[in-house]
């Protein structure tokens, strides 16, 4: 464990980060959870104390330190919006840019959404705010190893091409794609790149010396920094071991929407800035922006599904309200494969953290550490606390348990690891083509290069390799079955006798696997290709936060 810190006046909870009983109750989580390293900082207006735990990197052992610097994730959508503000307060070089402007008459070539009315309506305020009537499209876009990456601009462009599933404003839906969208606007408006003016406006002014967009800005300044770079990990129950996965994650293509590199030291001074409203950051009137809540995340939720003395949760702009015995708390958590982190404090209390974790289940720490906190804060009677332990064990158990029923029933009617079709495998191999998905090749391989525990009768599947995405993936198709139903027929929009239905197992590159449903349709007898015929189309439901809309790829030609 290393510590270091300045006191504060809020004393209590400012010195319990220094204690040997805060230091064994953190490394208990991380045993229990199975989190390899995890640096806290708490602070207030005035001061910060900090501590760290665990190994930032395992293969050659590197303790986790202060200055351990993390991948962000979507923690960094404060800044975005925080940029955004920026362009909204400064009306001598910005007098069109309103939290109320048309994201169309400000990118009138590049903002373009497949709904007219949206297109012309969404303002700055609706895509920070997820109020696009768009889903979350994450697997759509191209990493830097494609052979054509994205960039802000071509994700900007791309829009035009997926599907939205709600009108605009009614419904809250996540979309990383829109923070992404906002920095395009940041440097079509300024002329300069992000990075730049996140450094010139937030970082250099706050003193954040170990704060760069992307890794690669980390490396460039030499193994001083890139030596401090937290590896990520992923626990393997089934080996009992973890997967590390050594380099953190290069997303230009997804600037805005995370990619911060940062250390707890330095991100707690971004912290210290929004706690106190420091208006040499910010006007006063952005910090009211900012923090001012549009839309209700969980309004279906009742009383016992969400936390104890714990209000719905509300989305303002690259943060998040909610209100906890009373008292309001401002957040925003950010996730990749094998690191997380979290951001949050309380503005009437003037007392906040930052917590950020190599391991995937250190939101689930942060998460208790950060309760825990706010109860000595607010000086919550023993009686009268919630075990924030006990209770994430029970939350995480019970979803273990819902994941699973839900698993079982994508299975449908057949099970998952036979064919029940007299189609070829090969009938459904080939290119396919969608113009915000781009390309996908099927083809067929081994069962044995499926990536989960279960058992495998067959001898091949029909499989995608889409390890080029920004959100890299393999796809393995399981369960073929003809469809002879009308109903299911209806349902996907295919032909009764003509189509066939499957799941796929949609494999991350930390071997996490979601079962989603798959249809193949051969409407017209299917195209001629040489012998035999093929499919002409599929879709395949891979906007997985939006269960069974399927995205659908044409055939096309290699």
């Amino acid at each position: 464990m290393q510590q270091t810190g300045v006191p504060g006046h809020k004393s209590q909870p400012m010195d319990e980060l220094l204690s040997e009983g805060f230091a064994s109750h953190v490394n208990d989580l991380l045993r229990t959870w199975h989190v390899p390293g995890l640096s806290i900082a708490v602070f207030n207006k005035q001061s910060t104390r900090t501590a760290a735990f665990g190994h930032a990197r395992l293969d050659h052992p590197v303790p986790a330190t202060l200055d351990t610097v993390y991948d962000m994730a979507s923690t960094s959508k404060s800044f975005t919006a925080a940029a955004i503000g920026k362009l909204v307060a400064d009306d001598d070089h910005h007098p069109n840019v309103a939290w109320t402007a048309k994201m169309s008459v400000l990118l009138p070539d590049d903002f373009v959404l497949p709904d007219a009315y949206a297109t012309q309506h969404t303002t700055v305020e609706d895509i920070l705010s997820h109020l696009t009537g768009m889903p979350g499209h994450d697997l759509s876009y191209m990493s830097i190893r494609a052979a054509q990456p994205d960039t802000a601009q071509s994700v900007t462009q791309s829009l035009r091409h997926l599907p939205m599933n709600a009108p605009l404003r009614t419904a809250y839906q996540y979309n990383n794609m829109m923070y992404t969208v906002a920095t395009h606007l940041v440097e079509t408006l300024t002329e300069q790149s992000f990075a730049s003016f996140l450094h010139k406006n937030f970082f250099r002014p706050l003193g954040m010396t170990s704060t760069f967009l992307q890794p690669s800005a980390v490396y460039a300044t030499g193994e001083a920094y890139s030596s401090r770079l937290a590896h990520r990990h992923v626990w393997k129950p089934a080996t009992q071991s973890y997967l590390t996965l050594p380099i953190p994650v290069e997303q230009p293509e997804g600037q805005g929407a995370g990619s911060i590199q940062s250390s707890v030291v330095d991100f707690a001074k971004w912290g210290q800035a929004l706690l106190r409203r420091d208006t040499n950051i910010l006007p006063e009137k952005i910090y009211d922006d900012l923090f001012t809540p549009r839309i209700i995340l969980d309004p279906e939720s009742t009383v016992d599904e969400r936390e104890p003395f714990t209000s719905y949760e509300l989305y303002c702009l690259g943060l998040s309200v909610r209100f906890y015995r009373g008292h309001r708390i401002i957040e925003h958590d950010g996730s990749i494969t094998g690191v997380q982190s979290l951001l949050c404090f309380l503005p009437e209390d003037d007392f906040g953290m930052v917590i950020c974790g190599n391991g995937d289940n250190a939101a689930i720490i942060a998460h208790i550490l950060a309760m825990q906190l706010f109860d000595d804060v607010l000086s919550i009677p023993e009686p009268g606390r919630v075990d924030w332990g006990r209770r994430a064990v029970e939350v995480t158990e019970r979803g273990a348990r819902e994941a699973a029923e839900e698993g079982a029933e994508s299975k449908g009617d057949a099970d998952a690891r036979y064919n029940a079709t007299d189609w070829p495998l090969s009938a459904f191999t080939g290119m396919f083509v969608h113009p915000g998905y781009k390309t996908i090749i099927i083809d067929i391989v081994p069962s044995s290069r499926k990536s989960s525990d279960e058992g495998d009768q067959e001898q091949e599947k029909l499989h995608i390799d889409a390890l080029d995405r920004s959100e890299p993936f393999e796809a393995f198709f399981e369960g073929l079955r003809d469809v002879r139903d009308d109903e299911e027929a209806e349902k996907w929009e295919v032909e009764k006798g003509n189509a066939v239905i499957c799941t796929a197992d949609i494999v991350d590159d930390g071997g996490e696997v979601l079962s989603v449903w798959a249809v193949f349709d051969f409407r017209g007898k299917g195209i001629s290709e040489g012998e035999g015929e093929r499919a002409r189309r599929v879709g395949i439901a891979l906007c997985v936060s939006k269960g069974n809309m399927l995205i659908w790829f044409d055939r096309g030609k290699r």
